[in-house]
């Protein structure tokens, strides 16, 4: 399997010849072991972290039946030679077993004398070997053999062997298995990570603003005992929170389809969450001593009351109301289906059409009343009112037709 499993990485290589590959292609049968690679791999580089290095800090490779190009051994104009192997590389602490592979098989007997060091080392695979003796070392994929000095010829039991000193640099970027798993959770976690630092920022430069200065002249008891900036730390602690909620959930429930898809909706409506919970205080409330009553409140709860309240101002004014057109478009912007229109022109990025798409009449009918075109085409011409219709969304289609959508 050793021989397979090499022989399907090697392919990869596009310098090989057509008759190379296609010997490759038959020992493997077309089977790329594309997940057995990776949990050998994956062994294989947690493994080298606990190998005992050689006292020579040496390990050797034979080699047989092959002639090195010159290519190989000498400095290219950058001062680098050797290359790098394509498969797993099999080596051995014994110099006298790498000589005995060499010599045994064919012609132009070749030993790779490797210098190891504490990151370039190996798995030491003695322990379950089939040949312990052997001593043997295996390096991940795609390691890379720096020929450091000019062969040398030797003679062994009355044979010449060619020994290439060679420095090598083991590839330990390719990912283990927990971490192939762990993508997801890691990929989300430093967005998560990052939207945190985004609303930190923003925080701040609301704290400067002249809106909130104004409202401390008129409120001097959140002035006095400091009641915003008390506001701004539950912001943070509220999205620290979540965040570390996010981070005990193991990663099985990110590699669910199902739980990532609601994740990475509320990671896109979080900084909008965080912020309304400071701006609630500046746009919802009155009078003073009404930052302590906020910051005691949950951010998620707060979000809902705003959506709550800009919804029924928007329907109760309507289009032809400034009140009900303002709370429409805060309502939209709130939820991420707001966009000016000289920045859409149409097409898929249209908030009308996305809402039709998804069977979201309350939404075509707030981008209604806060003005949004609701002719906008995607790329084949067709509107929302085409993609409600052949979607059989009822509701969108009633709110559509009666806002005199084509």
């Amino acid at each position: 399997m050793y021989v397979k499993y090499n022989n399907v990485l090697r392919s990869s290589n596009t310098n090989k010849s057509k008759t190379s590959k296609r010997k490759t292609s038959e020992v493997s049968e077309s089977n790329k072991y594309t997940t057995t690679i990776h949990c050998i791999v994956s062994g294989v580089i947690k493994l080298s972290k606990l190998t005992k290095l050689p006292p020579s800090r040496l390990v050797y490779r034979g080699l047989s039946g092959l002639w090195m190009p010159e290519r190989f051994v000498q400095e290219d104009k950058l001062g680098v030679s050797g290359g790098v192997e394509y498969g797993m590389l099999s080596t051995t602490e014994k110099r006298e077993i790498a000589v005995q592979y060499a010599t045994n098989k064919g012609t132009h007997p070749t030993v790779f004398a490797i210098s190891c060091g504490a990151i370039d080392r190996g798995a030491d695979l003695g322990f379950l070997s089939q040949y312990p003796d052997e001593k043997e070392f295996l390096y991940p994929p795609l390691s890379y053999l720096e020929v450091t000095r000019r062969p040398r010829l030797e003679e062994v039991d009355g044979q010449v062997v060619r020994v290439l000193p060679m420095r090598i640099n083991a590839n330990l970027t390719s990912s283990t298995i927990e971490r192939i798993l762990g993508k997801r959770k890691e990929l989300y976690m430093a967005l998560l990570t990052n939207i945190g630092h985004e609303i930190n920022r923003e925080l701040e430069g609301e704290l400067r603003s002249d809106r909130v200065k104004q409202r401390l002249k008129q409120s001097p008891g959140d002035a006095l005992f400091m009641y915003h900036k008390k506001l701004q730390r539950s912001v943070s602690r509220d999205v620290q929170d979540l965040l570390s909620k996010y981070d005990e959930r193991d990663i099985e429930w990110y590699n669910s389809d199902f739980d990532y898809v609601r994740a990475m909706e509320h990671a896109t409506s979080l900084k909008q969450i965080a912020m309304n919970k400071f701006r609630y205080w500046l746009d919802s409330t009155k009078g003073d001593t009404q930052c302590e009553g906020v910051s005691k409140e949950s951010m998620a709860d707060l979000y809902r009351k705003t959506l709550a309240d800009l919804h029924h101002k928007a329907f109760a004014g309507g289009r032809k109301n400034s009140e009900g057109r303002d709370a429409a478009t805060k309502a939209c912007t709130m939820q991420g289906m707001w966009r000016e229109q000289h920045e859409t022109g149409g097409g898929e990025e249209s908030p009308i059409l996305a809402a039709a798409a998804k069977g979201q009449a309350d939404m075509i009918k707030l981008l209604a009343i806060a003005g949004q075109g609701l002719n906008d085409k995607d790329k084949d011409g067709n509107t929302a009112l085409h993609i409600a219709a052949t979607l059989d969304f009822r509701h969108c289609l009633e709110e559509l037709v009666k806002h005199d959508a084509d």
